[in-house]
């Protein structure tokens, strides 16, 4: 049961259920239709109209990058499209702020990729610019025209929503969480494509796991067609605004769907996603955590240390001493987070308030160690 909106100081914005029909409204200082800039949660129109996309055969999420952009020859020839949509490509982009679609097509088309497709996640919103390029040119529309078409009116979203686009051409999405809410009813309804995105969820067709072992009971296990799937047993996606941290999460056997906006803090809108969802499935359904923090796959402990790199300039420095394994995570224009952990044999036990996990493992082709903490991949740098 969640707790009382006081105990959170007031910051719960907005937290809406709506199950069989039944909408219930918690902590709501929040107009209902207000509109909010969804971040992160775009993908989740990205992966619908893929989907729809592969569906009409317009497309086929199986086919490399390269056949539908020509621009990304050569090494882009082992990355099915499908890998846009789960995060899962093997590249680890760099922190810079591209210009236009152009350029961040040639950065792809020069740099191999650090892992095989589908080796391991690694969450950027780059490869949302390459996914909404190949849309376009398949579709022969603009991603907005695509998105009314496709999607928004067939789901009844009216209203006011806009879209904006980065200078790679991401969409930026600005839409009120019950627009979010009747779009993911949609979505998994047998209106959209006589249900088989529901049926590919519930099979795990073209989803990459995260982690080998479930490890938190809050972030993503697996990544597929623009959604996250939760150890809660839910679908979703989570977003992080200039405004505040915003989140949906839906059943897809049930009529459940849930959307909620908090300030300032991701952990309290994971906190209320994860236990209304919770509360929501019976225990039986529920992905069970690993042990511990963290695990080690396939890698002996004097394998561990050193200095791991990721993509946008992130940088995890990892020491052990004794069965003590200390992290710090240094990025771009942040202060460094330093953490202790406790190695006991392949289990890495920690202090569960972090909300980052860990796992590391052998990098399919060099075998270097190579390590996933949070929705973020590392390869640790040589000697």
């Amino acid at each position: 049961m969640i707790a009382p909106r006081d105990a959170f100081n007031s910051s719960i914005f907005h937290v809406r259920i709506n199950d069989h029909g039944r909408i219930s409204c918690m902590g709501s200082n929040l107009d209902q239709e207000a509109r909010l800039g969804l971040a992160c949660m775009s993908d989740l129109f990205l992966g619908a109209l893929l989907f729809a996309a592969v569906q009409t055969t317009a497309l086929d999420a199986q086919i490399c990058i390269s056949e539908y952009l020509p621009e990304l020859r050569y090494i882009n020839q082992r990355v099915p499209i499908h890998h846009l949509a789960s995060h899962s490509t093997g590249y680890l982009p760099p922190c810079v702020e591209f210009q236009n679609i152009d350029d961040l097509m040639g950065w792809f088309s020069a740099h191999t990729p650090a892992f095989s497709a589908g080796e391991t996640v690694d969450y950027t919103r780059l490869e949302a610019g390459l996914l909404t390029a190949i849309l376009e040119r398949v579709l022969g529309d603009s991603i907005e025209h695509l998105l009314e078409r496709w999607l928004f009116a067939p789901a009844g979203i009216g209203g006011s929503w806009s879209i904006s686009r980065s200078p790679t051409g991401i969409p930026r999405m600005d839409m009120s969480l019950v627009q979010v809410e009747l779009l993911a009813q949609y979505i998994k309804s047998p209106d959209f494509f006589d249900g088989r995105l529901a049926d590919a969820l519930q099979s795990r067709t073209a989803t990459i796991d995260i982690t080998r072992h479930v490890l938190s009971p809050t972030h993503p296990v697996a990544y597929g067609w623009g959604l996250a799937l939760f150890r809660s047993g839910m679908w979703g996606v989570n977003g992080f605004s200039s405004q505040h941290p915003v989140g949906l999460r839906f059943d897809i056997a049930s009529s459940f769907v849930m959307t909620a906006a908090v300030q300032e803090q991701p952990a309290l809108r994971d906190l209320i996603l994860d236990q209304m969802g919770r509360r929501h499935r019976p225990a039986s359904t529920l992905r069970q955590a690993g042990a511990g923090w963290g695990s080690v796959r396939g890698l002996d402990a004097q394998d561990l240390p050193g200095r791991y790199t990721g993509s946008e300039e992130n940088v995890v420095n990892v020491t052990l001493a004794s069965d003590r394994l200390d992290f710090e995570l240094c990025g771009r224009g942040r202060e460094p987070t330093r953490f202790s952990t406790r190695l006991d044999q392949d289990t890495i036990v920690g202090d569960l308030k972090w909300s980052l996990r860990g796992e590391f493992f052998p990098h399919l082709q060099t075998k270097r160690p190579c390590l996933v903490l949070g929705i973020k991949s590392f390869v640790k740098e040589e000697p």
